[in-house]
């Protein structure tokens, strides 16, 4: 049942990589700062969304509780691609973060091209045990885009959120404070 989560996770990573890219804009402006307080009473969770930025009207693309993208793409060469965060909500059962964390790396190592882990930082915050992961992968489609991605797993008694902020490898500086500060804002209900 674990593997079966976390091979979701996995998809649900990718696919969300594969929207983003095939999103196309005008280059993108800065989105600075934390915007309106998004509120899931599915999924129990609320997490602060950064400002301008638009939610998915149907999120439940690969078992996602809320999907957040920018107002504008940014471009590598001539390849868009849509910043987004991601928040998936799973039943914890018995797991523990070293659990979700070990299994979520061992899925990534092999589903995402190009992995590399950059850091881990274990926190904790709203009551939750979390750990967050610092890592580049690679999106493969008609250009290959290296990305920047920043993954926060918290678990608390009965869920393991999974909140992935992504953006291109070029354009993290622009991006990293407000996708970090809008995990950073991730509270169970």
């Amino acid at each position: 049942m674990l593997h079966r989560y976390i091979a979701v996770l996995g998809m649900a990573c990718l696919s969300l990589v594969l929207v983003a890219a095939s999103n196309c804009g005008s280059p993108s402006g800065d989105a600075k700062g934390l915007g309106e307080l998004h509120v899931n009473d599915e999924a129990d969770f609320e997490i602060r969304v950064p400002e301008g930025w638009q939610t998915s009207p149907s999120p439940q693309f690969f078992g996602a509780s809320a999907i957040f993208t920018a107002p504008e793409s940014d471009y590598s060469g001539d390849t868009p691609f849509l910043t987004n965060i991601n928040v998936l909500v799973q039943p914890a059962g018995t797991m523990t973060l070293g659990q979700a964390t070990d299994s979520t790396l061992r899925s990534m190592e092999r589903r995402l091209a190009g992995f590399e882990l950059i850091g881990q930082t274990p926190g904790e915050q709203g009551g939750m045990k979390t750990l967050t992961l610092d890592f580049y992968a690679d999106h493969i489609g008609d250009n290959v885009l290296r990305l920047r991605q920043v993954q926060l797993i918290a678990v608390d008694d009965v869920r393991v959120f999974y909140v992935t902020g992504t953006t291109l490898a070029d354009t993290w500086n622009k991006h990293a404070e407000t996708l970090t500060a809008s995990l950073q804002s991730l509270r169970a209900k």
